[in-house]
């Protein structure tokens, strides 16, 4: 089981699109919010969902190849 997230620009900060691997809820995050699911993307560690808890290494799908 892996978290998906994808980001999004907007000119400024913009936002990340997070969708749990587990109870499949999607969150948009802003601003602060994404920092620790966006760190935990670059750093291959876990994140906790904030909706049902699990924790799973979020993969960013922002640029598919």
């Amino acid at each position: 089981m892996n978290h998906t997230l994808i980001r999004f620009e907007n000119g400024g900060t913009g936002w990340t699109e997070f969708e749990c691997g587990r109870c499949g809820v999607d969150v948009d995050m802003f601003d602060f919010d994404q920092v620790d699911v966006l760190e935990a993307a670059e750093n291959a560690v876990p994140f906790r969902c904030p909706n049902c808890r699990a924790e799973a290494v979020p993969l960013d799908k922002t640029n598919p190849e």
